[in-house]
């Protein structure tokens, strides 16, 4: 799915300019909560986490919204969402 490798680009390129991933995380979040396809949602929790790695402060707003992919309808993305499991 070439929806699913373009977040998966997006989320790479913000890991290298903090004022595109300033820009692109609320697309990130609102995508994350409405996108119907589960890779989609797969692949922009994985660049969201990257991005909670390196811009710490700028995730911190959207933590209640991630604890959401815990309950996720999909079993690989509730897995990614905790990876200890």
């Amino acid at each position: 799915m070439v929806q699913a490798h373009a977040w998966t680009s997006l989320g790479k390129l913000c890991l290298v300019s903090e004022s595109l991933a300033k820009r692109c995380l609320p697309l990130f979040i609102q995508n994350l909560t409405t996108a119907e396809a589960p890779a989609v949602r797969n692949n922009i929790l994985v660049a969201v986490v990257d991005l909670c790695v390196r811009y710490t402060a700028l995730v911190d707003p959207y933590v209640l919204r991630l604890a959401t992919c815990f309950r996720d309808d999909n079993e690989l993305v509730r897995r990614q969402a905790n990876p200890k499991s």
